[in-house]
């Protein structure tokens, strides 16, 4: 019996379905689709994002058919204007859709349950009854949480009759995917104003490049090869010709929100927040929301985690929903839409209240190598934190009474905290990580006094200090998640 139930298979579904059934909590995933989708779509993915499926061991596979962006250029009246470099993976989101789905399959063992479509929610103080409708027929199940991943026309989001704020701007695009044979570069994403329309044209793997044009007219019928070929004249581009479309598509866009919770029913991705297609935050963001939340849903199911952990997923993300859905306009922006922008939950009331070295709490931690001190092998700080518990990172030059007196205070958060004590070199006793070239210390201030940094399951600071605070950072804790281990008898 599932406890979870994720409506929606795209990639923020499938993400938040690995990741909660990596965590130990039962999950059961459904999509209207019968088949998978085979379009392209989304085809950015970001740093952070691609951070996660590393975590996740698939990011190989993804660098493997992708292609690497790694400028930007903008330009109006035939002249760049703007230039910025680019640190972006372009994936088809039908690939990164299908290497989600084997993982699932294959490591996990889970199904998606296709055809099935979400008609009824009803929740009370515990649990959610979802009634289905499926050419079996129609059927109902009750969830402890049910999370909508399903879009932009999000039916779960409707059933919850929840509005889209904000004023509702509708940008009109046509989209396309074809063979052209023109010189731009393949690595660099160009962006051409012209007095007409705006085109963008971002280089695809397997030879495809997808243009797409904004214009403030819409269309009155399907745009056809030619339209797509009058565009790109008009913007300068000389291609010697151009191969039949594999896909096309219009489209109506409003960036606009929502709220991401009612109850015990979420909303994740585009069913909360609709983004330009101009831009890559949408996955992006989705996948990150589902991060937040997997781990606190698994940490409530599994621990009996207080009620504000959960309710933390809203406080953290709606924010960062808000400050990405905007209106793209100048060259400043459309660039910005494609960039990974900075998130921090230093607001968060999850993260400790401190003033310390950065990366602080609430930021994200900085990856970097380090080196196994019991075999010598080689790990990095991001492979750390891929369980359900806070990674505990013990700076420290010597093993002292503070180091022993952090270890027996975390005795009674096992089952929330790993900690790492990393030092320099093999002199120190107990240190489980070593730092020779002293890179990772050096990048968390962390050369002087010995010092704590706790790291969540999403990668970002809960908290840290002085390791003489040890008492500090239990109380906090302990008051924030009541997750107590229970000791051995």
């Amino acid at each position: 019996m599932a406890d979870v139930l994720i409506v929606g298979a795209g990639p923020t579904g499938l993400t938040l379905a690995i990741q909660l059934a990596r965590y130990g909590v039962p999950v059961r995933i459904v999509d209207w689709l019968v088949e998978p989708m085979k379009e392209s779509r989304a085809v950015g993915i970001q740093r952070r994002t691609l951070q996660l499926f590393e975590r996740i061991d698939i990011a190989s596979q993804l660098l493997e058919r992708g292609l690497h962006y790694r400028e930007v250029f903008v330009h109006t009246e035939r002249k760049a204007i703007v230039q910025q470099d680019l640190d972006l993976l372009a994936v088809p989101q039908s690939e990164t859709e299908r290497i989600l789905g084997e993982w699932l399959n294959v490591r996990l063992g889970k199904q998606i349950d296709r055809g099935v479509r979400l008609v009824h929610l009803e929740q009370d103080a515990s649990k959610v009854r979802a009634h289905f409708r499926s050419p079996e027929g129609e059927t109902s199940a009750e969830y402890s949480y049910v999370i909508g991943c399903d879009g932009a026309n999000s039916a779960v989001r409707h059933l919850l009759d929840l509005q889209f704020l904000g004023e509702q701007v509708s940008e009109s695009f046509a989209l396309a995917d074809l063979q052209i044979d023109a010189d731009f570069p393949r690595d660099a994403i160009s962006m051409h104003q012209t007095s007409a329309n705006l085109v963008a044209i971002f280089p695809l793997p397997n030879d495809l490049v997808r243009v797409i044009i904004e214009r403030a007219g819409g269309w009155d019928a399907l745009p056809t090869l030619d339209d797509f070929r009058s565009a790109l004249y008009l913007a300068g581009i000389q291609a010697r010709s151009y191969g039949d479309p594999v896909w096309i598509s219009q489209l109506v866009t409003n960036q606009r929100r929502t709220s991401m919770a009612r109850g015990r029913v979420f909303l994740v991705g585009d069913a909360a927040h609709t983004h330009s297609p101009l831009g890559t935050q949408g996955m992006n963001a989705g996948i990150q929301d589902a991060e937040n939340l997997a781990w606190k849903i698994a940490l409530t199911y599994r621990h009996g985690a207080f009620a504000t952990v959960l309710a933390s997923y809203a406080t953290e993300r709606e924010p960062i929903a808000a400050r990405l859905v905007r209106k793209v306009r100048s060259p400043r922006d459309r660039i910005a839409a494609l960039t990974e922008q900075p998130v921090s939950y230093e607001r968060s009331p999850i993260v400790m209240r401190a003033s310390t070295p950065k990366p602080g709490p609430g930021g994200y931690a900085l990856d970097g190598p380090l080196i196994r001190a019991s075999d010598g092998s080689e790990t990095t700080v991001g492979a750390m934190f891929s369980t359900l518990r806070h990674l505990m990172l013990v700076f420290t030059y010597r093993r002292d009474q503070f180091v022993h007196e952090m270890l027996l205070a975390m005795q009674v958060h096992a089952d929330l905290v790993d900690v790492q004590i990393v030092a320099r070199d093999d002199s120190v006793a107990g240190a489980q990580l070593l730092d020779k070239p002293g890179s990772i210390f050096r990048a968390y201030g962390a050369e002087g006094e010995p010092q704590y940094v706790l790291i969540r399951p999403d990668g970002y600071i809960a908290a840290r200090g002085a390791l003489r605070d040890y008492g500090v950072v239990a109380a906090y804790l302990e008051a924030t998640f009541g997750v107590k281990t229970t000791p051995a008898t």
